[in-house]
């Protein structure tokens, strides 16, 4: 009887395993981003509170207890906030190889996007509205002809504006933009996307938080 019951938990653990994995990963590869309520204006938040929401809720840990990949992807994605633009520098990975160059390409469109805030107010607000959209774009773009049709967007309404008080605020930050992507095309190094690469990520992973709360009874918030 011992032994049978042995056997049966032998097989049971393993099962429940695979199942609850199943259910996490299903979770995670769902449509959409999880903090985007899609519920109307009444419900958008700020990006410093999708920030802290995102870290607040682990989505910044690694997903397993390891990851396979290859080299040319580091380990820091999950870092960042938003699941597009975290798709889109994956992509550009996988374009150019270069990732310590694709980060460096990333900060400055950031850079970018945050200075658009701090625009004054006498600037004419369709102006900031465009200007904001078109770096919204950049941060969710990988293909090499819409980016470059968003930096020549960005050349005509900030580089070649007739409006001096954008280009004193933004216009450094647009030019930083523009030469970090045309450094990052002249430095492909594709050697590391052939390279498979193991990663250890010990305790402190999504999954591992999502099965101790699970055990306990606690399925998250709705």
């Amino acid at each position: 009887m011992i032994k049978y019951l042995a056997k049966r938990l032998l097989l049971f653990l393993p099962t429940l395993f695979v199942i609850s994995f199943i259910a996490f990963w299903l979770g995670k590869t769902a449509p959409g981003d999880p903090l985007d309520s899609g519920g109307g204006d009444e419900y958008e938040i700020t990006d410093e509170d999708y920030v802290a929401i995102y870290q607040d809720l682990g989505l910044d840990k690694p997903m397993f207890y390891f990851g396979f990949s290859a080299a040319a992807f580091p380990d820091t994605l999950n870092r960042i906030p938003g699941r597009y633009h975290r798709e889109s520098l994956c992509k550009l990975i996988e374009q150019y190889g270069n990732w310590p160059i694709v980060q460096a390409y990333n900060a400055k469109v950031e850079s970018f996007s945050k200075k658009i805030s701090h625009l004054p107010e006498t600037i004419n607000r369709d102006k900031i509205i465009k200007i904001r959209r078109i770096a919204s774009q950049l941060l969710e773009a990988h293909e090499d002809p819409r980016i470059i049709s968003y930096l020549d967007q960005v050349k005509k309404t900030v580089l070649n504006s007739n409006d001096s008080l954008i280009q004193a605020h933004i216009g450094v930050q647009a030019s930083e933009m523009i030469e970090s992507y045309a450094f990052l095309k002249n430095n492909q190094n594709k050697t590391n996307l052939y390279i498979p690469s193991l990663r250890w990520h010990g305790f402190d992973n999504q999954y591992h938080h999502w099965l101790s709360n699970f055990c306990k009874g606690d399925f998250g918030m709705s």
